[in-house]
């Protein structure tokens, strides 16, 4: 069986006030410790140091209830400002992190003795732990204000201890654990918010199965939608978003996969991870061109591609199927690429740019934006990334290509019309 510990700022109310248990006492009575804790300020020191009130206390609970008690006490003696936050914050953090340490069971707070500004604290170190401390808040009396602040200077120990109702068989347990998860878990929220804002749907979808208690099943399968939208896992996205209860309008393949890409450069514009948005300017346009080919000059190119090694689609162009069932768009490629003929190769923005202004010559609109992108998905760009140690900025993407990233995804967004 674990071992149970609790952490108490030993109070006013404590250790017994107007004939009902105080906070720390009512806790030990009812959660059975197996070590406490006393955190004592300048103040209560000096009661403990005079008559001992809060460890015999506790001792004569322990003969009463049959339970044994470890007690130690936290001295504080230039803890003379127990209201104010600061003086006692940091303190608490490092002794409860020791605590944790050599305790790694059942760590209970009481939140309900000592200063307001203490309450506080251990409230806020709770929520903030993942369920590491446990607050236990106790009840007034008939759930009534604390009436009088005693004689603490005259504390008869046997005299309470004889008075105090809460030794009697009909007395009520007032403990009740404090719902620090709500706060803990809009805490959380507000994290998640800010990760999807930044389109960083890894860390929210992270953040929210550590609180799965708070999160709806259909907004981690939201979640998760969008992290596998993200890695262009477009199948497992959409089932995800079925899961979700969510209706998914049917796209054509290629559409979709050139729809997402695009999403996937403003994603990346928009981060400032600009060496991805170089890296992904070559798949993007040469997906738009092959698109354009097909939906605006009636050329499935892929028609005369085949397979290579471990390609995935049919990528590679080949003269010898050009030859054969399209030569007039192979007499374009020869005249585009002499004094050479045109050579087996993948299908790029280069090749498949000559074809879309040589058959759609008469809309200038297209080919002025083809010549734009072309030259942007040039060698110098492709290579930027790999070939430059320094950061790569917008405003050296603009040096090189003439455009900022946000202006080059507008040309690609024109050109799919």
């Amino acid at each position: 069986m674990g071992k149970t510990v609790l952490f108490s700022p030993v109070g006013n109310t404590d250790p017994i006030r107007d004939c009902y248990d105080g906070g720390m006492l009512h806790i030990c009575r009812h959660y059975r410790p197996d070590v406490v804790y006393l955190y004592l300020s300048k103040e209560m020191l000096e009661h403990h140091r005079r008559d001992n009130r809060y460890v015999a206390t506790i001792r004569l609970l322990e003969e009463k209830i049959g339970h044994k008690f470890g007690v130690i006490t936290i001295e504080r003696p230039e803890l003379t400002e127990p209201h104010i936050f600061d003086a006692f914050y940091n303190d608490f953090e490092s002794l409860l992190n020791e605590i944790a340490e050599s305790n790694p069971d059942e760590i209970l707070l009481n939140i309900s003795s000592g200063t307001p500004a203490m309450k506080v604290a251990l409230q806020t170190i709770a929520a903030m732990s993942d369920n590491l401390y446990i607050p236990i808040q106790v009840a007034s009396p008939e759930n009534a204000s604390n009436k009088t602040n005693g004689n603490h200077n005259d504390y008869e120990i046997k005299l309470n201890w004889d008075c105090n109702i809460d030794n009697t068989p009909q007395a009520q347990c007032r403990c009740s654990k404090s719902r620090f998860e709500n706060l803990n878990a809009k805490i959380k929220k507000e994290i998640i918010y800010a990760h999807i804002d930044s389109y960083d749907y890894e860390a929210a979808l992270s953040v929210a199965r550590g609180m799965r208690s708070f999160v709806k099943p259909k907004s981690l399968d939201m979640l998760q939608a969008a992290r596998l939208r993200l890695a262009m896992e477009f199948p497992q996205a959409r089932q995800k978003l079925k899961d979700a209860g969510l209706r998914v309008f049917k796209r054509q393949p290629e559409h979709e996969k050139l729809l997402e890409s695009i999403l996937w450069l403003q994603v990346k514009e928009k981060r400032r991870e600009f060496v991805d948005f170089i890296r992904g300017i070559t798949p993007v346009v040469t997906e738009l061109f092959r698109v354009c080919l097909k939906n605006k000059c009636g050329v499935d190119i892929r028609q005369y591609c085949v397979y290579r090694g471990n390609d995935i689609e049919k990528n590679y162009l080949k003269r010898s199927i050009l030859e054969k069932e399209a030569p007039d768009i192979l007499e374009i490629l020869d005249r585009a690429f002499a004094p050479r003929d045109f050579t087996d190769t993948y299908i790029s923005s280069a090749n498949m740019s000559v074809i879309i202004k040589a058959l759609c010559a008469g809309d200038d609109e297209l080919t002025g934006l083809v010549d734009k992108l072309n030259a942007i998905d040039g060698e110098q760009v492709r290579h930027i990334a790999a070939h430059t140690l320094t950061a790569i900025t917008d405003e050296y993407v603009k040096k090189q290509t003439g455009y900022y990233c946000r202006e080059i995804i507008i040309l690609i967004k024109k050109s799919v019309g």
